[in-house]
């Protein structure tokens, strides 16, 4: 893989490496919330589900915090995100346009994980329990939570491969316009 010459990229509103480092210290303050939520949600859920005492309360206590860590690691990731729209601008829009429709989804999908992680917490605080129903909302938000991973996964992955992006183009394109539904699944 060849990485992206800076010289080749528009006039920055700032030096490089302040957004070179102000990137990646995001993404470590991101990265720790995000692992917790990202398999912590489903490991609580299975502790919950087939764990013994000692697992169903650490699956309660993490699973009482996830909405706090979800919300901190979604805020900790826009900071990366947005330095690397600025520092990468010609990589990052090209290839997220490849994959628009999947990159709106992002938001779409983070919604009703967000929605079923405080419905699983707020089941977890009934004396008797959370029903099937706040099982169920817990097992789709970690669902989503691995399908939102894909998608960023798939686009960043999908900046760092110009190369990869004219077959895609060709490959989802209508009239010469790009449909918005490429995945860089090779």
């Amino acid at each position: 893989m060849e990485p992206i010459d800076a010289t080749k990229l528009p006039d920055l509103p700032a030096p490089f490496w302040f957004i070179e480092v102000f990137k990646v210290l995001g993404f470590i303050l991101h990265m720790i919330p995000m692992h917790l939520w990202y398999a912590g949600t489903t490991v609580a859920l299975v502790l919950a589900w087939k764990g013994q005492t000692p697992g169903r309360r650490l699956s309660a206590r993490l699973m009482s915090q996830m909405p706090v860590l979800l919300a901190l690691g979604i805020n900790f990731g826009i900071v990366p995100l947005l330095f690397l729209q600025v520092g990468y601008c010609r990589a990052f829009y090209p290839a997220t346009i490849l994959m628009a429709w999947f990159w709106l989804a992002i938001i779409l999908l983070l919604i009703p994980a967000y929605y079923g992680v405080y419905v699983y917490g707020a089941g977890l605080r009934l004396p008797q329990g959370p029903a099937i129903w706040h099982r169920a909302s817990g097992w789709v938000a970690a669902g989503l939570l691995v399908v939102i991973g894909f998608l960023f996964a798939n686009g960043l992955s999908l900046t760092a491969r110009p190369g990869a992006w004219p077959a895609l183009w060709s490959q989802h394109q209508v009239a010469g316009a790009a449909t918005g539904t490429a995945l860089n699944l090779s």
